[in-house]
């Protein structure tokens, strides 16, 4: 299986329609080998690991964290 990450700055009421949107390309991209894993990031940082909880994403505490995280 191939593996795609994907990052995200922001989280706010646009962000989570684009971190939903990102976690739902599994279900098309699972079947043709691929894994796409979700990283996000926010200053509202409660807010930011509800929501990659939720979508089964990681969170990171800083944009920089995001960078080096590959």
């Amino acid at each position: 299986m191939k593996n795609a990450t994907l990052g995200l700055v922001g989280v706010g009421r646009i962000g989570v329609m684009h971190a939903q949107n990102i976690a739902a390309l599994n279900e098309v991209l699972n079947p043709k080998g691929i894994n796409v894993t979700l990283r996000l990031t926010d200053v509202a940082e409660e807010h930011a690991r509800s929501v990659a909880t939720g979508l089964g994403a990681e969170y990171l505490s800083s944009v920089d964290a995001l960078l080096a995280s590959g």
